[in-house]
């Protein structure tokens, strides 16, 4: 994952000014570590999406280095982030 672009184009870019009653959307940066901040959802993929009447999938894998996103989608749940992905926690 990339912890910094995937938030911002997903949930929208990060609110860096939120006020105090600010909702954090949050995201996974690796299988145990994740992050929650304010973003201006509204204007991220998933809210746009949305909105527009289309539902959002992922996609378990990556760019080539990846390493885990061949092993990930090639058979089995061995993968942590996919485990969580499959039982709606990611």
């Amino acid at each position: 994952t990339d912890s910094w672009a995937d938030p911002n184009i997903l949930l929208g870019p990060f609110d860096w000014n939120p006020p105090p009653n600010a909702t954090n959307y949050c995201s996974y940066d690796t299988p145990t570590s994740k992050s929650c901040q304010p973003h201006y959802y509204q204007d991220g993929l998933i809210h746009r999406a949305h909105a527009a009447g289309a539902e959002v999938y992922p996609s378990v894998g990556g760019w080539r280095r990846s390493g885990t996103g061949s092993r990930a989608s090639g058979g089995g749940l061995s993968d942590p982030f996919v485990e969580l992905a499959a039982d709606g926690g990611a």
